[in-house]
């Protein structure tokens, strides 16, 4: 990625909140073009050089930079609504590749990402 394209403030919103509670977040995103699985709290939220970004802290204690617009989901939510679509209309469906350090081997899962609110 390299042009930096903001995300819709109300889900902004979701990761303040998100960050603010310390609640647990399940995030997709993309890194180097592939979808992303990471679990853990946000414990971060800043901009910098005009683009933003936030720090998901894992249960171990890793600590992942991840850039706004690169998130596909986060509990669940499509992050990628713009203001003013039908977000009734809205799912995206993403193939993700888990490995398995046991085994050497990946699982792919895919998962249907729905829009807040939907229904």
């Amino acid at each position: 990625m390299l042009h930096y394209t903001p995300i819709n403030c109300d889900f902004y919103d979701v990761l303040e909140e998100l960050s603010t509670l310390r609640q647990n977040a399940e995030i997709v995103y993309l890194a180097s073009e592939e979808p992303t699985f990471a679990h853990g709290i946000i414990t971060n939220l800043f901009a910098q050089n005009g683009e933003e970004f936030l720090i998901l802290t894992a249960a171990n204690e890793q600590k992942i930079c991840i850039r706004l617009d690169a998130l596909c989901s986060v509990n669940g939510m499509n992050a990628k609504i713009q203001s003013g679509c039908d977000v009734r209309e809205l799912s995206t469906e993403i193939t993700l590749k888990k490995y398995s350090t046991q085994h050497g081997e990946a699982e792919k899962n895919t998962i249907t990402i729905q829009p807040p609110n939907a229904g």
